[in-house]
């Protein structure tokens, strides 16, 4: 029986999360129509949708404090994994992957080898310096699409930059008092989808329709489990390399 692909929805990132909710939005007004689901979900769904739009953007200096660390964790990752990359592609045979290995690993510690243990301050000159020594390098860039690491790159780009702009909103704003918190429009909207999910995998087999619903969901759905389990591998294999390193020194 189809089902929707499992995966630990909260580890997206945040706009990932309201990525996904708008697509699933979409897709279950389809089957509201012919009342294959009830339309207070849908509704429902609608409602955390726009309480999610409305306080992503709005929130308070301690709520922002921790959505900088969070999205300081997911640069760490991705240094971490970018740090991974460079160290093992120096053993490979392919003496261009062991070359663009070691450009990237000299890039990198040219900025510092350990910024992402560094203050917030610190880390983001070091990021944006390494990210602008990579975009005005064709020799990098080349290195980079040889490691297969361009979207590591782009991730780290977006973060740094989300990161940033966080650190602003943490600085110069403020909820107003009663409005829903970016944390708890986020969990709402973690849970009423999931509930949404539990609903089409139970009637599933009852009707055509929602087999095909769930089709187009986890053809939604496979990037984001894909990229979950990629990050998480990613990470793992670089704290393992950054350990080896340290052993060897």
């Amino acid at each position: 029986m189809n089902k929707i692909i499992s995966f630990n929805i909260s580890k997206l990132y945040v706009k990932e999360l309201g990525t996904l909710a708008r697509n699933l939005s979409l897709t279950v007004l389809e089957l509201a129509k012919t009342k294959q689901i009830p339309s207070k979900m849908v509704e429902d769904l609608d409602a955390a949708i726009r309480e999610y739009d409305g306080a992503v953007g709005k929130i308070t200096a301690s709520e922002a404090a921790q959505v900088s660390a969070q999205l300081d964790d997911q640069r760490d990752d991705v240094i971490l994994a970018l740090k991974g990359l460079a160290m093992a592609a120096k053993y490979r045979s392919n003496e261009t992957i062991r070359s663009a290995g070691r450009q990237l690993e000299d890039a990198i510690r040219h900025r510092g080898w350990q910024m992402q243990a560094h203050s917030y301050v610190a880390e983001t000159n070091a990021i944006t310096q390494l990210l602008s020594d990579i975009n005005n390098s064709p020799e990098l860039i080349s290195a980079v699409s040889t490691l297969g690491a361009d979207e590591l790159i782009a991730q780290l780009q977006s973060s740094n930059t989300l990161f940033v702009e966080n650190e602003k909103s943490r600085v110069l704003t403020s909820a107003a008092k009663g409005k829903i918190s970016s944390q708890e429009a986020v969990s709402k909207l973690q849970k009423t989808i999931l509930k949404v999910f539990n609903y089409l995998n139970s009637v599933v087999g009852y009707y055509p329709e929602v087999d095909a619903a769930i089709n187009t969901l986890n053809g939604y759905i496979e990037p984001f489990a894909t990229q979950l389990k990629t990050r998480a591998t990613m990470a793992s294999n670089a704290k393992k390399a950054e350990v080896e390193q340290s052993s060897t020194n």
